[in-house]
């Protein structure tokens, strides 16, 4: 119930009728309406905004709505005045470090090795290794390095914090060196700021505009040409991978040249730089968001010496096919996997010593997996490198196939070598015997280069046609005596052989003879056995097997090149029996054996005793004198160690390789009497291998004991005057 005296204001628009005591009020007085109560302004727009108990549910999600746009704006807002305002505060800075460089005096803690104009820089900040710039751009930063990769990603030049960073080269890098390739690493920001522009060069017009990236170190300053951009992933999922940023130092001119293909087979657009062995490289890296975990990265090599600064990019175009990580075609929503390969040209004909390159195209342009492997049928004829790059070696047809890795998809080529024309040539034989009325095919003994030229169309002449006549190449003999027989080319090359006509004996066998045991660059004689001894023809050419192995001059010595096994060939030509091949097994190996024709001998003073010793492998041997209380003198004649008494006593001496290996021992016992093993004048030296040069000490020798000198009554003294053998060791070595 409400007060008698009060009535609901929303029942009555009345006034309210004061009790019969206020009757008495002056006339003319009257009562007025209450008024309403004025709400201040904050508590509509809360009204409006804030949902209350009363509002229907249509209003409560209206005002919902309304206050979470509010707050998205409010925060946009702040964010943008954040964003712009740390953007403009980032340039500033950067623009006032640009100020120093080359500006302010050197200072005494300077060191003198690095570039004056970093000097202010370098008070400021002394992890500065560089600037780098690109013309036209906002690349224009100096370059840091710490032992820590992570350190300047959200730090400045002064070591503030700082989302933007700074570029920073990788700790591993060798500033000063130095190193093959330096990785620089910065942010990609939205502004354009420290690499944001780079995701520029994606466009060839940009390129165009942009080709040279100017890095000077704190020790040089250098000028790039961009080699190719491309896009990589830093997770092993995304292969195929390519991690460019661990590549630092090319330890071989391979390694590079394999880093090379790798950023042209990827590179979005051919820009027509190549990299070559020598080179120095700069790899600018940042993100891009084409997927998780993406970077982009730029790859440029260092102008070389006397090129120009300049690059002509009129000849550059995007690349159609470049080589993506998996997870950038599943990101496009594009099919990766290899459908095929073609191979371009299909045929190919090329001459001995010529090479031509094929062109593999794996199918679709879009499959991830391009890697292949090359083969050919008969690499003797024609053979084709890891690139596709193949060389022609002698006439014949090969065939070319190149396979890919996923799914083995293969394509061929055929490669036909022609004989081309004779550029040399030469007969295997300097002369060749035949009798009275026999005859000899001399085409079969010439050798031409390159391998497989053709030999038709030889002009054939003979010196003395009443002793020999010929017809293409085949000679008759027609009385006893020798002619030269001569063959000439269209373009005049030529080569001569003597023909004997006579009494011939034909060879009926040929086998080879010597030591099958070689140190690596050592060498070893072999001997051709013709049988009978008196054939008429004894010219034998040797070649081997394996010449990465050991090599075999015309002579048959073998000279060891690194270890292994290979078949040394010899072949002999006879005018009535033909052709006639021994083959013999060399091994090349440095574990080789002395041995001694005996271990101890005992000579007297003033005598010589010649011991032969042999090399398994012909290895030089080493020989020094390793203990005793005698003296002698030592030398190497060939095969044979030349020991002549000195002094009575014995001596030890020691024999082994280079290295230490395959030690023995000699003892020799010099008396001063008559010796026990008597002075002889060995027979040739051994087959076996010739041992090396030992030098004799200077000193008159001591005169035989059983003669009297004058000069020296006493055989068993010497005057020191005059000899010096016993002053010192004798030098050996081999």
């Amino acid at each position: 119930m409400l007060p008698n005296n009060r009535k609901p204001y929303k029942k009555t628009k009345e006034t309210t009728v004061r009790s019969a005591a206020s009757s008495a009020e002056p006339a003319g007085v009257s009562t007025s309406p209450r008024r309403k109560r004025k709400i201040p302004w904050y508590k509509k727009i809360l009204r409006m905004m804030v949902p209350t108990k009363k509002d229907s549910t249509s209003d409560k999600i209206r005002k919902i709505i309304f206050d979470v746009a509010i707050i998205v704006f409010i925060g946009s807002c702040s964010y943008l005045i954040s964003y712009y305002g740390q953007s403009d505060h980032n340039a500033k800075f950067y623009n006032g470090v640009a100020g120093l460089l080359g500006n302010g005096e050197v200072s005494e803690n300077y060191p003198r090795a690095y570039l004056t104009k970093f000097a202010s820089l370098w008070e400021m900040n002394e992890d500065i290794v560089g600037w780098l710039s690109i013309d036209g751009t906002q690349v224009n930063y100096p370059v840091v390095q710490t032992d820590d990769n992570d350190y300047y990603l959200h730090k400045d030049f002064s070591k503030a914090d700082n989302k933007y960073g700074i570029p920073f080269a990788d700790c591993r890098v060798d500033i000063e060196k130095p190193s093959t390739n330096i990785p620089i690493y910065s942010h990609n920001m939205k502004d354009g700021q420290m690499f944001g522009e780079l995701i520029n060069y994606q466009s060839l017009d940009y390129y165009k505009q942009h080709p040279v990236i100017n890095f000077d170190s704190l020790y040089e300053e250098g000028k790039y040409k961009i080699v190719g951009m491309f896009i990589a992933s830093t997770l092993p999922e995304h292969a195929p991978n390519f991690e460019y940023h661990n590549f630092i130092e090319a330890e071989t001119d391979e390694e590079l040249m394999a880093f090379a293909n790798e950023v042209l087979s990827r590179s979005l657009i051919v820009t027509g730089v190549d990299i070559q062995p020598g080179d120095q490289l700069i790899t600018l890296s940042t993100c891009t968001y084409d997927f998780k975990e993406a970077r982009f990265a730029i790859v440029a090599r260092r102008v070389r010496e006397g090129e120009s600064e300049t690059v002509d990019t009129s000849a550059s175009y995007v690349n159609p096919n470049p080589v993506m990580p998996k997870a950038w075609y599943e990101a496009k929503k594009i099919a990766a996997l290899v459908a095929g390969v073609s191979l371009s040209p299909e045929n190919l004909s090329l001459k001995p010593g010529e090479t031509a390159s094929l062109t593999a195209t794996v199918l679709p342009n879009t499959a991830v997996n391009r890697n292949v492997s090359w083969s050919s049928s008969d690499s003797a004829v024609a053979s084709v490198d890891q690139y596709g790059n193949v060389t022609a070696h002698k006439t014949g047809v090969a065939v070319i196939t190149v396979t890919t890795e996923e799914s083995g998809y293969t394509a061929s080529a055929t490669i036909t070598v022609g004989a081309g024309a004779i550029t040399a040539m030469h007969f295997s034989n300097e002369s060749v015997g035949i009798p009275v009325d026999g005859n000899i095919d001399l085409i079969s003994l010439l050798v031409v280069e390159p391998e497989g030229a053709s030999k038709e169309g030889l002009i054939w002449t003979t010196s003395d046609p009443a002793v020999a006549s010929v017809l293409d190449g085949v000679v008759t003999g027609k009385k006893i005596g020798s002619a030269v027989i001569t063959a000439t080319t269209a373009n005049g090359v030529s080569a001569s052989i003597t023909v004997k006509v006579g009494t011939y004996i034909p060879v009926t066998g040929l086998s080879i003879s010597g030591p099958s045991i070689v140190a690596p660059k050592k060498s070893v004689q072999l001997q051709a056995v013709i049988a009978p001894e008196n054939a008429t023809m004894r010219t034998v050419s040797w070649s081997s097997s394996d010449e990465r192995v050991a090599t075999v001059d015309n002579t048959g010595k073998v000279t060891g090149v690194k270890e292994g096994k290979t078949q040394i060939k010899a072949t002999l030509y006879d005018s009535v029996n033909g052709e006639f091949v021994a083959y013999y097994s060399v091994t090349v190996s440095k574990g080789g054996t002395i041995e001694l024709a005996t271990n101890e001998a005992e000579i007297a003073v003033g005598k010589r005793v010649y011991i032969e010793f042999s090399s398994s492998n012909s290895e030089d041997v080493v020989w020094t004198i390793a203990a005793g209380d005698g003296q002698i003198n030592l030398s190497v004649d060939g095969s044979d160690l030349v020991i002549q008494g000195v002094k009575a006593g014995t001596v030890q001496i020691r024999g082994s390789f280079s290295d230490g290996s395959g030690a023995v021992t000699l003892t020799i016992t010099v008396t001063p009497g008559a010796s026990s093993a008597p002075e002889q004048q060995p027979d040739a030296p051994s087959s076996s291998g010739e041992a090396p040069s030992v030098s004799e000490p200077s000193g008159p020798e001591n005169p035989d004991p059983g003669e009297t000198d004058p000069e020296n009554p006493d055989p068993g003294e010497t005057d020191p005057a005059t000899d010096d053998s016993s002053s010192s060791v004798p030098s050996i070595w081999g």
